[in-house]
């Protein structure tokens, strides 16, 4: 085990809840309590998969209990992208939030006043039926505990004026075996790094030190709950984020994810031409639905 693999293992250990937490039947909470669940990824954890499915299903996840607010222009953009035959379509419904405070130099109200204007519509998406509202996007992992702190302060106390609800606040993060996430970062880059041993290094320390400063800092607020999901495919994936926070109800939505191409894709078949004498040897198989 190196350094990297300890520093993970060490996160890993002071989080109480990993895996599942919770019976598939229970609706924790009371009805007051929004339950706001951050999923922030990491990168390569399907990220994209998942977000798709929450946009496909928001109606549904809607009439469960759960609201994902997307714009009537994500809505178009989407409708444009499946015309074209197009699948998987990066959907996360708050990555503006992470391009403010990573722009932001200091944390002051202007900033505040800038989150408050993105936020407003996921509050205002908020109904008296939703027990659960779900804020997507894998950037928010690199965030420094100064900004998720003033991203969390910012969101209870929105909560409270915007949609009259008082906040429970859940990060969820997903892991993902090395192996696998190698595969997809060499699928992902093929085109920009060709084969690189920069790639398989990102991977394995760059990736694992990201994930335990993330596990610690997320482990750091009071009252915030942490879950973490192993990668799977990305109708799991989403059931067990919903089942995990309580909303068993939308945990039974039967998922289907709509990308039908089994394949590496184009970068992958070129991966493959071109460096396949380099590959790791034996079988392995990757589900484009979740790369």
């Amino acid at each position: 085990m190196d350094k990297t693999d300890t520093e993970f293992a060490g996160a890993l250990s002071g989080i109480a809840e990993i895996g599942p937490v919770h019976g598939p039947d229970s609706e924790h909470g009371a009805p007051s309590t929004l339950h706001l669940l951050f999923h922030v990824g990491g990168p390569k954890t399907g990220s994209t998969a998942m977000q798709s499915l929450f946009v496909d299903y928001h109606e549904q996840l809607s009439a469960n209990g759960v609201s994902y607010y997307i714009s009537t222009d994500v809505l178009a953009e989407r409708q444009e992208h499946r015309a074209r035959g197009l699948d998987l379509l990066s959907s996360g419904n708050c990555n503006d939030l992470f391009d403010v405070l990573m722009g932001a130099r200091e944390l002051d109200e202007s900033t505040r006043s800038d989150l408050e204007t993105l936020l407003v519509p996921h509050f205002n998406n908020v109904e008296s039926h939703h027990k659960y509202m779900i804020l997507s996007s894998e950037n928010l992992i690199q965030l420094s505990s100064e900004k998720l702190s003033f991203l969390i302060e910012s969101a209870a106390s929105l909560a409270g004026e915007v949609a009259g609800r008082q906040v429970e606040i859940r990060f969820v993060l997903v892991i993902r075996d090395l192996v696998s996430h190698c595969i997809s970062f060499w699928a992902h880059d093929v085109r920009r790094f060709l084969y690189s041993e920069d790639v398989v290094c990102y991977a394995q320390s760059g990736y694992n030190l990201l994930l335990a400063d993330a596990v610690n800092t997320f482990s750091s607020f009071p009252g915030v709950k942490t879950t973490i999901l192993q990668y799977q495919r990305a109708e799991a994936m989403a059931a067990n984020l919903l089942r995990e926070a309580g909303a068993s109800k939308a945990a039974a939505l039967p998922f289907v994810a709509r990308n039908t191409n089994k394949s590496l894709g184009a970068a992958g078949l070129e991966l493959i031409r071109r460096f396949g004498s380099r590959l790791p040897k034996g079988g392995w198989e990757v589900d484009s639905r979740a790369t």
